[in-house]
């Protein structure tokens, strides 16, 4: 399924974009991996870009960017913008193994324990008063 394609259901409306994150995610083994990644599409509560390997659904990943001030919800005054998000949908898009990633961005830190077991996976709950999940 192509992302042009599928239904759009998000609470805020996502704009194509130019803009370049950073990725840090943990891999099974606890390593952390980085990779620059384009993004292709935001809106304030997540975010659609390509990665070079698989992520898992419910994995926690951290991207620092450059939004502009309307697609933030804190720090609208730093020149960098570091959010957490947690992995909706991933899927392969070509056989040069990168993938589209699908995240919504849960807030300005990780959740609690995620430093004693970085390997845990999360499903959302709901949207709070701030726009995040």
């Amino acid at each position: 399924m192509s992302v042009s394609t599928q239904i759009d259901q998000r609470r805020s409306r996502r704009i194509q974009t130019s803009l370049t994150a950073v990725v840090r995610i943990k891999d099974g083994k606890n390593r952390a991996l980085k990779e620059t990644a384009n993004i292709i599409s935001i809106s304030r509560n997540g975010a659609g870009f390509y990665l070079g390997r698989k992520c898992k659904i419910g994995q926690l990943v951290s991207l620092l960017m450059q939004p502009p001030t309307n697609l933030r919800c804190y720090d609208y005054q730093k020149r960098f913008y570091r959010v957490w998000g947690l992995v909706q949908h991933c899927y392969a898009v070509n056989e040069q193994t990168n993938y589209y990633v699908g995240i919504a961005f849960i807030g300005k830190f990780a959740p609690n324990g995620h430093r004693k077991n970085p390997s845990r996976s999360y499903r959302l709950c709901g949207i709070g008063e701030d726009g995040l999940w």
